[in-house]
């Protein structure tokens, strides 16, 4: 299957991809995310909406942003989340946008529940308790289905 996407689309998608590797490794490695990778894909995002469609590309990918933060806040407040999760949801809604950013999140949570699951059931496996659960690919691979679904 051949996916056409416009040469602002492919920056967009190539940017996060190169850009949430460190992010990804550094959570699974160390459950943590690196705010200075969260910020980088966040400017990526405003950057690239900015270079694309003026100031409104700037508005509607610090929507996004905004968004993103927002949908996973409830989580986070609970203590089910940790705060790197929600910054790199936003980064990540920055370079989505308003409009890809609700696949975006059923995704992630879809992904993020198999993972949970599995890494629940590994730790049993092993007799040990699954402390915490890292969330970073989860959200990386839900955002990039979104940007490959609302390309074009």
């Amino acid at each position: 299957m051949h996916l056409s996407m416009s040469p602002m689309s492919q920056a967009r998608f190539d940017l996060m991809l190169a850009i949430s590797i460190p992010i990804v490794v550094t959570d699974l490695r160390f459950r943590r995310i690196p705010n200075w990778a969260c910020g980088v894909l966040f400017l990526a995002g405003v950057v690239a909406s900015g270079f694309e469609q003026g100031l409104s590309g700037i508005l509607w990918s610090l929507g996004g942003a905004w968004a993103g933060l927002l949908a996973f806040l409830i989580f986070y407040a609970l203590g089910g989340m940790g705060g790197g999760d929600i910054k790199l949801m936003a980064a990540c809604g920055s370079l989505i946008g308003l409009r890809g950013l609700p696949v975006a999140i059923v995704l992630s949570a879809g992904i993020g529940g198999i993972i949970a699951v599995a890494t629940l059931l590994f730790a049993r496996l092993r007799s040990k308790s699954a402390e915490t659960i890292p969330y970073a690919p989860a959200i990386v691979a839900g955002s990039l289905l979104a940007l490959l679904g609302t390309a074009g």
